[in-house]
């Protein structure tokens, strides 16, 4: 960033400039300011790129050149072997061989690491072969709380995971709440109706001694309306899959006394059966889609277990055998997993899960809390639960990873039950810390953070790897997220392409290069994955097809003026503007672009010296010439030919220090490659002329200044030849 007295100086500097007019001093930038830092002006993919840096050609390594870089930098490694571990720390760093993966091998210096470890956002890494990281758990690529990054074309073999997506998960967040019931009696046990338009709850005293009933309104609060009048204890209802019933317990004592028992009734309150009439208690259940019914019942000598029956009173049968206490069985939406809660004779529950069947039972929550109300997901991933003092509602993964905590306060809320879309959960909160007296139902909206997500990995090889990846519950792109036109044995083709994984064990039954069926990856897939590597595909695209130059001489940038005439070649910074019509030229050398490139983008990145909101509107065109030199006067300049090609860029509002990208201008650098030949290198000479605008005029740094200031242009481009390109950066 420019610093505050360098700013102030070239602030002076222009203001004699506009005085004096025909005395046009140097920009006094301090030219040990630290690199600049940059933000996006631009959704190009190059484009927060404040620096070019070669490898090994100005770092001799990646990890230097990474150390060194800003965020926006575009790092390009030549061909060799390099021994290292890196990680990739700045976001929108670009960081791609210069030749492909075939000739550019990055091997890890320490086998008990990664190769490459990215731990920021908008990371592009391609064109390399990556191996070595052998030692478990370690990658070739890791992405760590990584979001929005770009793998492709690269090979990634011979490591313990190919790739390791850490922390690859949704986290739910809380969005807002709002009250659903406000009674000085106790509400409880909310429970949505299956097409989440209902809400069955429980009216009454908290104690034991004040019976409650059974009440349903709408999922919005309204229209409460009363099913249960009984004198006996009405409570913790349920709905059928269908939406016709409701399920619920009943007794005619003293709870933990006298017998309990399940009954069933018509979802207008009618009809009332009953299911179970066991001398023991039988409560807390939970009903399958599949009509299943599993429920905690007392064992005696307060032991519990988990037991399961129809929903026609048949089949019943024990799931738990433990002497402990099982109990708050809730079957996940699948009716393949039925969570539950343990007490095993300490102070603690804990929340276990366990097949239908009452095999491979496993511990989700550990620790010393009090932990119980599990409350699956729809789609069976996760499970929401109350637990600590005061009771809170938490969120866990269905594996027991990523446990969040969705309230806060001195309120108890408990009881948390997930809507049917997925997007809302029902609550008890109480104010009371005794839990008794009043006790409202309230409803929270759900909202998702994502970690290490969103990134698109494809057209890479996996091979040899111990395992080819490592990724639960992520939300990436394993395939090109549009479709990319294909050369695979001597047949063009146009899909979506995946990538290569040596134990895909798929067919290819119409020759298309493409896996028949997805390659599984946890909660996703590789819905497009190659039959072949990567570089059987001969795609129209860009592999070697970007070119990132920068002004170099000192002669090659500069500004001008016709009236009074100016021209300055030596100045550490350029101005462009309105008050004396300034405009600019900038002179790239030694470009290479192929005879048959298509240009899919293009365009010039400076560095604003000061922050300015009403700068000019500029027309960019190119020099309309084989070779040119750069202008020595004024004259010269204005007499030089123009491409017929141009574009308008608004330069009216920029910030000191933050690199501005121009408007893409692809048509200016396609009719140069039309016309001229640049196979062999050539130089391209922009000319930024101002057309209108603003009333003030903006300034950017000159290679004088510093090197890594000095405009910028990049360019992608197609040649409809090269294998393994068209990536999507």
């Amino acid at each position: 960033m420019v610093e505050k007295a360098a700013i102030k100086t070239v602030l002076n500097c222009f203001v004699i400039f506009a005085i004096l007019m025909s005395a046009i001093p140097a920009i006094a930038m301090n030219s040990n300011t630290a690199q600049n830092s940059v933000s996006s002006h631009s959704d190009s993919c190059f484009a927060l790129s404040s620096t070019v840096i070669y490898v090994p050609d100005v770092y001799p390594t990646i990890k230097r050149a990474v150390d060194a870089a800003k965020s926006g930098a575009f790092i390009i490694v030549r061909d060799g072997g390099y021994t290292e571990n890196v990680v990739v720390n700045k976001p929108h760093l670009t960081i791609r061989s210069d030749n492909g993966a075939g000739t550019t091998i990055v091997q890890a210096a320490n086998s008990n690491d990664h190769v490459f470890e990215v731990t920021a956002d908008y990371v592009t890494i391609n064109g390399f072969t990556v191996k070595g990281a052998t030692e478990n758990p370690n990658a070739g690529i890791c992405l760590h709380y990584a979001d929005y990054c770009n793998i492709s074309g690269n090979n990634v073999s011979n490591n313990y995971y190919g790739i390791y997506i850490y922390m690859g998960y949704s986290a739910v967040t809380n969005e807002g709440t709002m009250q659903l019931t406000s009674s000085p009696l106790w509400q409880d046990d909310p429970i949505w109706s299956p097409d989440g338009t209902k809400i069955l709850y429980t009216t009454g005293g908290y104690e034991i001694y004040k019976p409650p009933d059974i009440w349903v309104m709408n999922a919005d609060g309204s229209n409460k309306t009363q099913l249960t009048t009984d004198p006996t204890l009405q409570a913790f209802a349920s709905w059928s899959p269908d939406g016709t019933k409701v399920l619920y317990e009943t007794e005619s004592g003293g709870y933990e006394t006298h017998n309990v028992d399940i009954w069933i009734m018509n979802a207008d309150g009618t009809g009332k059966i009953q299911l179970t009439s066991d001398a023991n208690i039988e409560r807390s259940y939970s009903l399958s889609h599949t009509g299943k019914i599993a429920y905690e019942k007392y064992m005696g000598n307060y032991n519990w277990d988990i037991w399961i029956i129809d929903l026609d009173g048949g089949n019943k049968r024990q799931l738990t055998t433990d002497i402990s206490q099982e109990t708050d069985p809730l079957i996940s939406p699948d009716g393949s997993k039925i969570a539950y809660n343990k007490f095993t004779g300490s102070k603690w529950l804990e929340i276990w899960v366990m097949d239908e069947n009452g095999s491979n039972k496993k511990r989700l929550s550990t620790g010393a809390v009090r932990v119980r109300e599990a409350s699956w997901s729809p789609d069976g991933t996760k499970l929401a639960f109350r637990a600590g003092l005061p009771y809170h509602i938490f969120v866990i993964n269905a594996d027991g990873t990523m446990k969040t905590q969705l309230t806060t306060g001195a309120s108890y809320n408990l009881q948390p039950i997930w809507s049917p879309d997925g997007e809302k959960i029902a609550y008890l909160s109480a104010e009371n810390t005794d839990l008794s007296g009043e006790a409202n139902i309230w409803l929270m909206r759900l909202g998702v953070s994502n970690y290490s997500s969103n990134n698109k990995l494809y057209l890479n090889n996996f091979i040899d790897n111990t395992d080819n990846l490592h990724s639960v519950l992520s939300t990436n792109l394993w395939n090109s997220s549009s479709k990319i036109t294909y050369t695979y044995n001597g047949n063009t083709y146009t899909s979506h392409l995946g990538n290569y994984w040596d134990d895909y064990s798929g067919h290819d039954e119409n020759g298309d290069g493409i896996g028949d069926t997805p390659y599984n990856i946890d909660s996703e897939s590789d819905i497009y994955p190659l039959i072949d590597l990567f570089e059987f595909y001969r795609v129209g695209g860009t592999s070697g097809g970007v070119i990132a130059a920068q002004i170099t001489a000192g002669a090659d940038d500069g500004f001008v003026a016709r009236t009074p005439e100016v021209f300055r070649a030596d100045s550490t910074g350029i101005t462009i503007g309105t008050d004396l019509k300034f405009d600019a030229f900038l002179r790239f050398s030694d470009l290479k672009i192929p005879a048959n490139a298509t240009i899919t983008k293009a365009y010039i990145s400076v560095v604003p010296a000061v922050t300015n909101p009403a700068g000019p509107m500029v027309n960019i065109s190119a020099a309309d010439a084989a070779n040119p030199a750069a202008p020595a006067t004024s004259s010269d300049f204005y007499a030089r030919k123009r491409t017929a090609s141009s574009v308008n860029w608004d330069a009216s509002s920029w910030t000191a220090g933050e690199s501005e990208n121009s408007t893409d201008i692809s048509n200016v650098i396609q009719e140069l490659v039309d016309s001229y030949d640049y196979s062999t290198g050539a130089p391209i000479m922009i000319f930024l002329d101002i057309v209108g605008g603003g009333t003030e005029n903006q300034y950017f740094g000159a290679f004088e200044n510093a090197e890594y200031e000095a405009p910028k242009l990049f360019i992608e481009y197609s040649t409809g030849e090269s294998t393994g390109g068209g990536l999507e950066l």
